[in-house]
């Protein structure tokens, strides 16, 4: 293979490089902006999966400014060529080139149907980080849209807790199991599932939209890697294109990690709205259950006090309350079990997460084009 080159096509390659370290730039302004939860307000659930969300915040905004670092140091390397090869005799330019070491992927080369002058984006990396959805910008639509959300999402405490501050009758039904248990069971189930669902939900989407301008800057370099090829030959070039080829990879390996981090908190999410509409359908029956134990014992109560007759007819009104005391209690420890599945599948989350954020550290060890373990000698 030949010598060539056109220092502007390097230059225009350069400015797309830029772009892309522009770009990481804003993807970790976007992950510090949109990945805030309020962990500190939370039940049992929300603690198991909140535990470790800024880990994984640090941990992708680490990549991503491992990104940014890289492609601005190759945006600066790849300029310093241009300049050189603009400004030095073509004999020379090729001498030098020719005491690069082969490509160890056994040579480069163009894409076939390249444009040598197109350096514009394939895609539009920044367009991916969007708010999410019900983000608005108008506070009165926020409002509404996250009031409505945080009943989606945690059915349960919106439910229970409107329902007690209208002053229906289930405040009754809190006095009468507190009666016949000793404890506050409608709000040990809130606690259940208490937490901000609605923004866990929100970071799901926050981590698809990181994967996308992932995958979408990762596109960008194999255009511009390709088009530049056309009037760049040489070992110089079949070394650039190793190096971005090898770096797309790694923003593989990001997007893999940010899509399987969407999926989880999707499920996470999931998991906990499915269980709020169990606990909803279960406090429903388990206040209509109390009420009607509670009026039964007093009526039997009342019987009971009949000098004559009166405890013989009130056995039969002591069994049905204790009957109907049994049904709370069953239907009380299914929703216990429901609650105990759901937190095991909260907690294989977990651990899948732990293991996926690994991805994050794929391009930990990646030189830098400005650093040792990277050595142009056109522009040493």
């Amino acid at each position: 293979m030949g010598f060539n080159v056109e220092p502007g096509a390097i230059d225009g390659f350069a400015s797309l490089v830029s772009r892309g370290a522009e770009g990481a730039t804003k993807a970790v302004a976007y992950a510090t902006n949109n990945t805030e939860i309020d962990k500190a307000l939370g039940g049992s659930l929300w603690d198991t999966v909140a535990g470790s969300h800024d880990e994984y915040v640090e941990g992708a905004k680490k990549a991503l400014r491992k990104m940014e670092s890289v492609l601005g140091s190759s945006h600066t390397e790849l300029a310093k060529s241009a300049t050189y090869y603009r400004e030095t005799d073509r004999g020379e330019a090729e001498r030098m080139d020719s005491t690069y070491p082969g490509s160890k992927a056994g040579g480069g080369g163009a894409s076939e149907g390249g444009n040598g002058s197109d350096f514009g984006d394939a895609e539009d990396a920044d367009a991916t980080l969007k708010k999410p959805d019900g983000d608005s910008d108008n506070p009165l639509i926020a409002y509404g849209e996250g009031h409505a959300a945080e009943f989606q999402q945690s059915p349960v405490q919106k439910t229970l807790g409107t329902v007690m501050d209208l002053g229906s009758p289930s405040t009754v039904a809190v006095e009468a199991v507190k009666l016949l248990f000793g404890v506050d069971i409608f709000g040990e189930i809130n606690n259940w599932v208490f937490g901000d669902w609605n923004k866990y939900n929100d970071c799901a989407t926050v981590w698809g939209n990181l994967g996308s301008f992932c995958d979408a800057t990762a596109a960008n370099l194999k255009k511009g890697t390709g088009n530049v090829g056309v009037t760049w030959q040489g070992n110089a070039y079949d070394a650039a294109k190793v190096y971005f080829d090898e770096f797309g990879g790694k923003l593989g390996q990001f997007k893999e990690t940010f899509e399987s981090l969407k999926s989880c908190y999707q499920q996470g999410a999931m998991q906990a709205f499915q269980l709020a509409e169990v606990l909803k359908a279960g406090i429903v029956f388990i206040a209509d259950m109390a009420i009607i134990w509670m009026a039964n014992m007093a009526a039997a109560t009342a019987i009971n006090a009949i000098p004559v007759g009166g405890q013989v007819a009130s056995v039969a009104m002591f069994a049905l309350a204790a009957a109907q005391a049994v049904m709370i209690i069953q239907r009380y420890a299914a929703l216990v079990k429901a609650f105990d599945a759901t937190m095991l599948a909260i907690t294989a989350l977990g651990i899948t997460m732990a293991t996926a954020v690994n991805g994050f550290s794929a391009a930990d060890g990646f030189p830098e084009a400005s650093s040792a373990g990277y050595d142009n000698r056109v522009v040493s």
